[in-house]
């Protein structure tokens, strides 16, 4: 159990640091990948809504947002 709970201390230290929350938000900020907006502009239609479940960064909820 303490191993547990010095790992997740880890992980939360190494997200939520500065290098951490720049990278990813400039990933978000990026827009999605070539192949995830053919896939969304084929499958959904526009004005449709979605539901980001387990987006672990975040890293595709701006841009859908955007659409």
């Amino acid at each position: 159990m303490a191993a547990e709970k010095e790992l997740q201390k880890r992980v939360i230290k190494e997200f939520s640091g500065r290098a951490a929350v720049k990278k990813y938000t400039k990933e978000a900020l990026s827009g999605l990948w070539k192949s995830e907006e053919k896939l969304i502009k084929r499958y959904f239609k526009k004005g449709s809504s979605a539901i980001d479940i387990g987006c672990g960064t975040g890293r595709t909820t701006i841009p859908l947002f955007r659409m």
